[in-house]
C-alpha cells in the first residue's frame, strides 16, 4: 500500500496520460474486447496496460463500465488505478449507488487513501447501503484503524441510525472499541439516541458489562485527564486490567498532560499532602502496562520515584526501582529522590535509594548534599545511612552537625571511622581537623562522642591560635575565644572536665591567645569546683599572663570563696607579679563598690603600703579609683596618709583632683576630709612647688577650698610653684571668682607677682578676664606698680601688644568680619579697659600716645562714649591719626572719601563729625576738645552742610546748637580756654599742672573734663548720614 502523501502526487503514467488526452480529442466506441481488456488490466494491477486502453487507443467507455472496472480496482485495493479511473469520468454521478458502494467497499477493505480520494472527489460520506450502515458505521463494524474511523468521525454525521436504529456510538460500545468510543464522545456525540429496542448506548455497554468503562470514557473526556488516570484514581484494579484490555493505547504519551501514574500518586488536589494516593497493586498494575516513569506531574514535576522517596514509601520505592526507574532523576531546584528522602528523614527510603546507585553527594541547586538535609532534618537513621556511604566528612558538615546537635550521629558509624574520619584525608591530614570536633563534642556536652574521640588518639592537649588553619573562624561558627581550648571549654561542665583530666589532659596548659592556664580560666569565671579539683591536681597557682594571677583574677571577679581557696592553698598573698601587681593592686582597678575583697585580701596579710613602679601607693591608687569606704579600709588598716609617689604628690593630691580619673565616681570632698581627718599635710610641697590648695583651686570647686582653708592652721596662701604662680594666680587663670575672693578675705597677697613679673591683676588683663579684672580692682589690687620697674616694664608690654592685637584685628561691619570670636575680643578688650580707667588707672605711663589716640577712634567707631569720656577724664589729647596706619579701625568707605578730600590725617572731631556720631561731637564740643586743624574745617562749607543734616535728622528736642561748633561765633571764653589747654597740654601729669594755675576750682574741673557727663549728653538717633557714596550705622555692636 502506498502512504498518505502518495496519493497527492501523479504517478508517471497518470502524468502521461494527461498528456495524450490534451492531443486525442477524437474517441472511438469501445467493443466487448477492449471492456475484457480493460477488466483484466485491473485485476492484474497492470497500470500501463490502463493507460494504453484508456488513452493510446482513444476508447471512450460508458461510465456503467468505468464504475464497474472502479469497484473491482478498489476491492483490489488499487489506488493508482482508481485515481486514473476517476479522473478518465468513473463515478460522474457522485450519488449514484455505484459510487457509494465504491465507497463502502472502500471503507469495508480499510483502504484510507481511497476514502479520502473518494470523499475529496465528492462522493457523499453519509451514504447508506440496504442494512442503512454509512461508511462510519462500516468502519466501526470492521475495526478499521483508528485513522480511517477519526477521518470519517470528523467529516460525518456521528449520529445517523442504521436500520435498527443503531448509531456509530453504539456500534463502537458493542464491538467496544474504546478509542473509537472515546473519539465520538470527544466530538460531541449525542449519548442519549435510543435505537429500536429503546436502548442508550450507555445501556448497551451497561448490558455488556462496560459501562464501567464508558463512565470513565465520559470523565475523561470531561476533566481532559487521561482514561487511565480516570479508571486508576478509584483504586478499581478490574475497571483498569478491563481498561488496559480492551484500550491498549491508553498509556501512550500524553503531550499536554502529566503522567497518570504521577498524577494518581499526586492525587487531585492542587497542592500536595504529602501522601500518596495509589495503591501498590494499582502501581504494579500500571506500570506492567508500561506507563512511563520519566514523565513528571504538571504541578511539583515530580516524577513517581520523587513522589515515593518524598512521601517516604519504601514498598513504593521498591516497585518503581525495580521497573527501571531512574534512580538518579534530578527534580525541581536539582533535587534527586535521595535528596527529596533524606530531608524529609526517611531512612528506609534511603538506604533502599543508595542500594540502588543512587549517589550520596549529588547537591542541589542551592549546593546542598542529601547529608547536609538530613542533618538539618535532624534524622540520625538518615546520617547514619548516609555516612556509610561517604568518605571524609567535610568540615562544613560537622559545623552543620553542632548547630543541629546531630553530633552523636558518628556514634553510630563508630566502626567505619577510619573511612569517615581518616587521619590521613584531604581534613584531616591537619590533626585540626579532628581537634574541632573533639571541640563540638565538648561543647554539646556529648560525653560518649568525646570518650570516643580521645580513643580514637585525638590529642587533648591541643590549643587553637587565630589564623592556623583555615577550617577555624567565623565562616564556620567557630568561636575563637578563650574556650577554643578542649580543657578550658570543659571548665564550663564538671563531668566534661573529669574526662579530660582523667585522659591527662595537661592542667597548666596555656591558651595561646590569652595565655591564661585552666586554673586562671576557672577563677576568672569564679568556678570554686572546678578551681578546688585543679588544685588537686598541682595546678600553678602562680602562673600569670600579662601580670594576671589566678588570685588577681579572682579578686577582680570579687569572688570570696575563690580567693580563699587560693589562699588556703598556700598562694602569697603579696605575690608580685612580672608587672610588679600585687593581687591588692589589681584588686583596686576593679571598679567594686565593696570592700569584702580589700578587707579579705589585708586580713590575709596583704601589704596596705605597697607603691607601684610609679611610686603611687595603694592608698594613693585607692583615692583615685575607689570610693570612700575603700579608702577608709585601708587608712584604718595602717596605710601612710603622707606617702609621696614619684612626682612628690600625697594622697590629697589624688583625691584633690590631680591625676584622677574620668571614671572616678565619689565626692572629692567625703575622700579629702577622710584624708585630713588621718592626718594628712594640707602643706605639703610636690616635686613642681605644687600645694593642696593650689590643685583644689584649679579644679574651680569652692568646696574643696573650703574644706582645706577649715584647717587649724590655715594652710600657706601665698605659696608659688615652679612658674611663680600662686593659689590667686590659677583661680585667675581658672576664672575662679568664689574662690578668689575666699582667698583675698583670708589674707592672701593680692599683688604678689609671680616668675614672669605678673600679679594676678595682670593676669586678668592679658586673659581679657573681665569679671576677674573687675573682682580684682574691687578688691583693691595695685595697677601703678612705682617701685616695681621690672613688673611696670611687664605691663606695659602686656598692654602694648592687646592694643595692637585689638587695632590689627577687623573692625569694619562687613559681612565677612561678623565673627563672634572677634566680636567677643572686642567686647572683652573694651570692658578690661573701662574697669582700669574707672579705677584710675592712667595708661599714659604704660602706652605710647599713638596707641591711646588710636583707641579713641576705635571707640568713636564702636560708640563706646563712657570709653570716650574717661579717656578726656584721664588726659588724651585731641591728637590726630593717620588713615594709612588705621585701615583696620574705620568704615572703607570713610576712609576713600576723607583722601579724596586730601585728608589722610583726621582728629576726633572731624572723625565724629563724618561718621555721624553725635554724642562724641556733643562730648568733644562740652571738652574743646579740639585739634589746630579742627578750626579751618569746622568752618569748611561741606562740614557745616554736614553738621546741619545731623541736626535735622536728629530726634532729639535739644539738638546742639550749631553756633558752638563753628569757630566764628566762639566766645572769648571758649578761646581762652582752648589757649589754656593747649598751654597746659595733655598727658601724665595733667591733671597736677591744672591744679597749679592760679583760677577758681571749678574752673579748674572744667579744664580737667569733671563736669562732662555720658549722661546728659542729649541723645541723638541718627538714622543715616550721607557723605558721598557713604552710609553709617549708628546702631552700637
Amino acid at each position: 500500500m502506498e502512504t498518505r502523501g502518495a496519493s497527492k502526487r501523479k504517478s508517471p503514467s497518470e502524468s502521461k496520460l494527461d498528456g495524450r488526452a490534451a492531443k486525442n480529442t477524437q474517441f472511438k466506441k469501445p467493443c466487448f474486447r477492449d471492456t475484457a481488456e480493460l477488466n483484466k488490466a485491473v485485476d492484474s494491477s497492470d497500470i500501463s496496460a490502463v493507460v494504453d486502453i484508456l488513452v493510446n487507443k482513444g476508447l471512450k467507455f460508458p461510465e456503467s463500465t468505468l464504475n464497474a472496472a472502479l469497484l473491482r480496482a478498489v476491492d483490489g485495493g488499487k489506488k493508482q488505478i482508481v485515481r486514473l479511473l476517476l479522473s478518465h469520468g468513473a463515478c460522474t454521478d457522485k450519488e449514484s449507488e455505484t459510487a457509494c458502494s465504491v465507497l463502502l467497499a472502500a471503507v469495508e477493505h480499510k483502504y484510507l487513501d481511497i476514502v479520502k480520494e473518494l470523499v475529496k472527489k465528492g462522493v457523499p460520506v453519509d451514504i447508506q447501503n440496504v442494512a442503512g450502515k454509512t461508511p462510519l458505521m462500516l468502519a466501526v463494524e470492521k475495526s478499521c484503524c483508528i485513522a480511517l474511523t477519526s477521518f470519517l468521525v470528523n467529516c460525518a454525521d456521528i449520529d445517523l441510525k442504521d436500520n435498527r436504529g443503531k448509531t456509530a456510538l453504539m456500534l463502537a460500545v458493542e464491538q467496544w472499541d474504546c478509542e473509537v468510543v472515546q473519539k465520538l464522545l470527544s466530538c460531541g456525540c449525542d449519548e442519549d439516541i435510543k435505537d429500536n429496542n429503546g436502548n442508550t448506548a450507555f445501556e448497551l455497554a451497561q448490558k455488556n458489562g462496560f459501562a464501567g468503562l464508558l463512565n470513565v470514557l465520559k470523565e475523561s473526556d470531561t476533566s481532559g485527564y487521561p482514561a487511565l488516570y480516570e479508571a486508576a484514581k478509584g483504586n478499581d484494579l478490574n475497571l483498569v486490567r478491563q481498561l488496559l484490555q480492551f484500550y491498549p493505547s491508553c498509556v501512550q504519551d500524553y503531550p499536554s498532560i502529566d503522567s497518570p501514574l504521577a498524577h494518581l500518586m499526586h492525587g487531585d488536589d492542587s497542592e500536595w499532602d504529602g501522601q500518596i494516593h495509589c495503591s501498590f497493586e494499582m502501581m504494579e498494575l500500571l506500570l506492567k502496562a508500561r506507563v512511563k516513569l520519566s514523565d513528571t506531574h504538571f504541578v511539583l514535576g515530580f516524577t513517581p520515584l520523587m513522589y515515593a522517596a518524598w512521601a517516604g514509601s519504601e514498598r513504593a520505592t521498591q516497585i518503581l526501582l525495580q521497573h527501571g526507574a531512574d534512580v538518579s532523576e534530578r527534580g525541581p531546584k536539582d533535587q534527586t529522590p535521595l535528596w527529596m528522602a533524606a530531608s524529609r528523614g526517611h531512612a528506609s527510603v534511603v538506604k533502599v535509594l543508595i542500594k540502588a546507585g543512587a549517589y550520596t553527594s549529588c547537591n542541589d541547586a542551592s549546593g546542598q548534599s542529601p547529608l547536609e538535609v538530613a542533618i538539618k532534618a535532624g534524622s540520625k537513621a538518615c546520617i547514619q545511612a548516609l555516612l556509610i556511604d561517604v568518605y571524609c566528612i567535610s568540615p562544613s558538615v560537622i559545623v552543620l552537625m553542632r548547630e543541629h546537635e546531630m553530633l552523636d550521629a558518628l556514634l553510630d558509624v563508630k566502626d567505619i571511622w577510619q573511612s569517615v574520619l581518616p587521619k590521613n584525608s584531604i581534613y584531616s591530614r591537619n590533626p585540626q581537623y579532628l581537634h574541632m570536633i573533639l571541640f563540638y563534642a565538648i561543647q554539646v556536652k556529648s560525653y560518649h562522642l568525646v570518650k570516643a574521640l580521645i580513643n580514637y588518639g585525638v590529642d587533648v592537649n591541643w590549643c587553637y591560635t587565630y589564623g592556623e588553619d583555615a577550617f577555624w573562624g567565623p565562616d564556620l561558627g567557630v568561636d575563637c575565644g578563650e574556650s577554643a581550648c578542649p580543657l578550658f571549654s570543659a571548665l564550663n561542665d564538671n563531668k566534661m572536665l573529669q574526662i579530660m583530666l582523667d585522659a591527662e589532659a595537661d592542667v597548666n596548659i596555656r591558651h595561646k591567645s590569652t595565655g591564661y592556664t585552666a586554673l586562671m580560666h576557672a577563677a576568672a569565671h569564679g568556678n570554686l569546683k572546678h578551681v578546688r579539683l585543679l588544685l588537686e591536681c598541682r595546678a600553678d597557682m602562680y602562673a600569670e599572663s600579662k601580670g594576671w594571677t589566678a588570685l588577681s583574677l579572682a579578686c577582680k571577679r570579687h569572688n570570696q570563696e575563690v580567693v580563699s581557696a587560693l589562699l588556703d592553698a598556700g598562694m602569697d598573698v603579696n605575690y608580685l607579679s612580672l608587672t610588679k601587681e600585687t593581687a591588692l593592686w589589681h584588686s583596686l582597678q576593679c571598679f567594686s563598690y565593696e570592700d569584702s575583697i580589700i578587707e579579705l585580701l589585708i586580713r590575709r596579710g596583704a601589704n596596705v603600703n605597697f607603691a607601684y613602679t610609679t611610686g603611687v601607693t595603694v592608698l594613693e591608687k585607692a583615692v583615685k579609683t575607689c570610693p570612700a569606704n575603700i579608702v577608709e579600709v585601708i587608712l584604718k588598716n595602717g596605710a601612710d596618709v603622707n606617702t609621696q609617689d614619684r612626682d612628690g604628690n600625697t594622697a590629697l593630691f589624688h583625691a584633690l583632683g590631680i591625676g584622677i580619673h574620668s571614671y572616678n565616681i565619689t565626692q572629692k570632698k567625703e575622700k579629702a576630709s577622710l584624708l585630713l581627718q588621718y592626718g594628712a599635710n594640707v602643706d605639703h610641697i610636690n616635686l613642681s612647688m605644687t600645694t593642696p590648695l593650689m590643685v583644689a583651686v584649679k579644679d574651680q570647686d569652692n568646696n574643696l577650698v573650703e574644706v582645706l582653708l577649715a584647717r587649724e592652721p590655715v594652710p600657706i596662701l601665698n605659696a608659688q610653684d615652679v612658674a611663680g604662680d600662686t593659689a590667686l594666680h590659677i583661680a585667675v587663670k581658672h576664672s575662679a571668682e568664689d574662690n578668689l575672693r575666699t582667698l583675698v578675705s583670708l589674707g592672701a597677697d593680692i599683688n604678689i607677682v609671680n616668675a614672669v613679673n605678673r600679679s594676678p591683676l595682670m593676669v586678668a588683663v592679658k586673659n581679657l578676664e573681665v569679671q576677674m579684672v573687675k573682682a580684682l580692682l574691687s578688691l583693691g589690687a595695685d595697677f601703678s606698680f612705682q617701685d616695681l620697674p621690672d613688673v611696670r616694664q611687664v605691663w606695659q608690654a602686656d598692654l602694648e601688644s592687646l592694643f595692637k592685637s585689638a587695632q590689627d584685628r577687623p573692625w569694619r561691619r562687613h559681612y565677612m568680619y561678623h565673627l563672634d570670636s572677634e566680636r567677643e575680643y572686642s567686647v572683652s578688650f573694651m570692658d578690661c579697659m573701662k574697669h582700669l580707667l574707672e579705677a584710675g588707672c592712667s595708661l599714659h605711663h604704660q602706652l605710647q600716645n599713638c596707641k591711646l589716640d588710636v583707641f579713641v577712634g576705635m571707640c568713636i567707631v564702636k560708640e563706646k562714649y563712657e570709653l570716650v569720656q574717661l579717656l578726656l577724664k584721664s588726659g588724651v589729647g585731641p591728637k590726630t591719626l593717620d588713615l594709612t596706619d588705621c585701615s583696620q579701625i574705620f568704615p572703607i568707605n570713610f576712609i576713600i572719601n576723607s583722601a579724596a578730600i586730601g585728608r589722610n590725617a583726621v582728629s576726633p572731631m572731624y572723625t565724629a563729625i563724618f561718621l555721624g556720631k553725635t554724642r562724641a561731637i556733643t562730648l568733644f564740643t562740652q571738652a574743646c576738645f579740639y585739634h589746630q586743624s579742627d578750626i579751618k574745617m569746622l568752618q569748611h562749607p561741606r562740614t557745616k552742610a554736614m553738621l546741619q543734616e545731623l541736626v535735622e535728622d536728629s530726634l532729639s528736642e535739644d539738638p546742639p546748637p550749631l553756633e558752638e561748633l563753628c569757630p566764628e561765633n566762639w566766645s572769648l571764653r571758649t578761646w581762652s580756654k582752648l589757649a589754656v589747654l593747649r598751654a597746659v597740654g595733655y598727658g601724665e601729669g595733667r591733671e597736677h599742672r591744672v591744679r597749679a594755675l592760679p583760677i577758681p576750682q571749678g574752673l579748674q574741673d572744667e579744664l580737667l573734663c569733671k563736669h562732662i557727663s555720658v549722661d546728659v549728653v542729649s541723645p541723638l538717633s541718627v538714622t543715616g548720614i550721607s557723605y558721598g557714596t557713604y552710609r553709617s550705622d549708628s546702631d552700637s555692636d
